[in-house]
């Protein structure tokens, strides 16, 4: 799937590139033709101008250039007929026909009569590849030639330039498509493999709470005349485990829906450190029960942009994963505090730490650093990737940092806000 779709992504890409260059380089060729023409009309006019200015000043000659004009790149000549007493004046020399051999004569007599006949002032003769352009004189007419040989052969150079170019260009256009293409399609392969990887880990942990529900429900369907409280003990196991199930369920649509619109929760000015403080409370009775000391450092009137219900469970996410990984009569420490235009939110507990190895890989879905504990604990590995996902919801950063004298402390950077005016939410 990942190669059909960087297949497309350079298909189409050197399909727009070829386009825009195919359109280009035409522009450029016509406009060359363009000018060109322009150029060579506005020569013709110019030596009939100044061959009727001075008609010893012009001595061209078909096969060959003047070289002290400033036409001499151009192959020109002129012809000037006179009707009167049938002579021709050719690069300002006359001549008699009978001066001139017969295939001279026929030369001359096609080029006029084509003229002629063509009733145009300029025009172009196919057969002998020339221009032309035909001023009447009192006498006859005077024709300027001018050989297309010039023309063409510029524009035949300009088009191997151009398949040079093209074809160098191409190249290169190639080479940075197959690069863009794999940056450009990594982010779907990295979705692509996360959703497979997903799939695997659900259907993984989804495997021992189903075997567990089936195999209590078999026990069930084996004393069917046994009465309920019997058989309570297996009706609380299929409770537990259908519990943790929906657990598993709506963290997993919690991850999937953040992951399709992780700004499209509405936000506004919020207090964290009031859901801070009211986050922590429920986790007294917890401290108590199993001995364990929860502290806190809430600064006043922090204020951020964000989803309250989020936040909220961004905190209560990162003080559950405290004491659950807490050693026995550990500390936890929830920390709330400004730094300019920062707030801050930490959560720090004392225990055995996290690996260093596993420190980049637990924010990742389903990952676990001891599975043993995290299943008796009833956790899936989710939790922190739910936190990860709701501090890049709200543009916060979250980092972690553990080692066994400090312990492990997660982080979670927002922009502050200020308002001046406590009353007023903006």
């Amino acid at each position: 799937m990942i190669r059909k779709l960087r297949a497309k992504f350079i298909l189409t890409n050197m399909l727009l590139i070829s386009m825009v260059l195919i359109a280009a380089l035409v522009f450029v060729y016509c406009s060359t033709e363009k000018n060109l023409e322009k150029e060579s009309i506005s020569a013709m006019k110019d030596i009939s101008a100044r061959t009727a200015e001075d008609q010893s000043f012009f001595f061209f000659s078909p096969d060959r250039t003047n070289k002290n004009d400033r036409y001499s790149y151009l192959k020109t000549f002129t012809i000037e007929t006179n009707e009167v007493n049938m002579t021709y004046r050719i690069n300002g020399n006359v001549y008699d026909p009978s001066d001139l051999s017969d295939e001279d004569n026929d030369y001359i007599n096609k080029l006029i009569d084509t003229v002629h006949k063509s009733r145009t002032d300029l025009g172009i003769i196919e057969e002998y590849n020339l221009r032309y352009y035909s001023v009447s004189t009192v006498l006859g007419s005077r024709i300027v030639f001018l050989d297309k040989d010039y023309e063409d052969n510029n524009l035949k150079q300009l088009l191997l330039n151009f398949l040079i170019v093209g074809l160098c260009a191409l190249t290169a256009f190639l080479v940075i498509s197959i690069i863009i293409s794999k940056i450009a399609v990594s982010p779907v392969e990295k979705s692509l493999n996360q959703q497979i990887q997903l799939v695997a880990d659900a259907s993984h942990e989804l495997k021992t709470p189903i075997t567990v529900i089936s195999a209590n429900a078999d026990i069930l369907l084996s004393n069917k005349d046994s009465t309920i409280k019997e058989q309570l003990k297996w009706v609380e196991y299929i409770k537990t485990e259908s519990s943790r199930m929906t657990e598993l369920v709506n963290n997993l649509l919690f991850l999937a829906k953040t992951d399709e619109r992780k700004k499209a929760e509405s936000q506004s000015i919020i207090n964290l450190s009031d859901i801070a403080t009211s986050c922590i409370l429920p986790f007294e009775s917890i401290s108590f029960e199993k001995g364990k000391t929860l502290e806190s450092s809430i600064m006043p009137e922090v204020y951020i942009k964000g989803n309250e219900n989020s936040v909220k469970q961004l905190v209560i996410i990162l003080t559950d994963n405290a004491f659950k990984y807490s050693n026995d009569n550990g500390v936890i420490k929830v920390t709330v505090f400004a730094d300019q235009d920062k707030a801050v939110l930490s959560v720090w507990n004392t225990g055995t730490p996290i690996p260093p190895d596993q420190l980049s890989h637990i924010f990742k879905r389903f990952y676990r650093i001891d599975k043993s504990r995290s299943r008796t604990e009833g956790g899936y590995g989710l939790g922190l990737s739910i936190a990860s996902s709701i501090a890049d919801s709200h543009g916060a950063k979250i980092t972690v940092q553990s080692s066994d004298e400090k312990g492990t402390l997660f982080t979670c950077v927002f922009k502050r806000q200020r308002l001046i005016n406590k009353a007023s939410e903006i």
